[in-house]
């Protein structure tokens, strides 16, 4: 059965998930959270995308944004591009994304400040720092709900 085409909305805020495969490494030193931080502003650029926050995570990446086109073709352009990137900078080939990208519209400005919360925290959750001001892969653009 084919998958469920997904929900657009013109100029919609999403919460947007890409996972490693298998829980491999998607971060594994500052040069891809450059590259990667690089790769992201070309395709906010290229894309019309407003961005609202971003959150690297060792295994994957939280994206709040919102973008007058579907995701889809920026996603692909991202994570492609990345992926290049990223094998060649570790001498490695092959798949590093899991599947599809996970994304989900916010409608309103609770879920949406519940969703900003939430991603800051993942460092925290996760162990990996004790406040989410220490994580230094977690980069907030200042905008609002429905902004761009």
């Amino acid at each position: 059965m084919p998958r469920a085409p997904r929900v657009h909305v013109k100029n919609g805020v999403f919460h947007v998930i890409q996972c490693a495969t298998d829980h491999e490494i998607l971060f594994g030193d500052r040069v891809d959270h450059d590259a990667f931080d690089k790769l992201l502003e070309l395709t906010v650029r290229r894309c019309g995308w407003t961005m609202h926050l971003s959150c690297h995570m060792t295994t994957h990446v939280h994206l709040v944004v919102q973008t007058p086109e579907p995701l889809g073709f920026g996603m692909q352009f991202l994570m492609s591009q990345y992926v290049q990137e990223f094998n060649a900078h570790h001498g490695r080939r092959g798949t590093l994304v899991q599947s599809r990208y996970w994304a989900e519209l916010i409608e309103t400005e609770q879920r949406y400040e519940n969703c900003l919360n939430y991603v800051a925290m993942n460092p925290v959750t996760a162990g990996l720092c004790r406040r989410p001001e220490d994580w230094p892969w977690t980069r907030r653009f200042g905008r609002k709900f429905g902004s761009s």
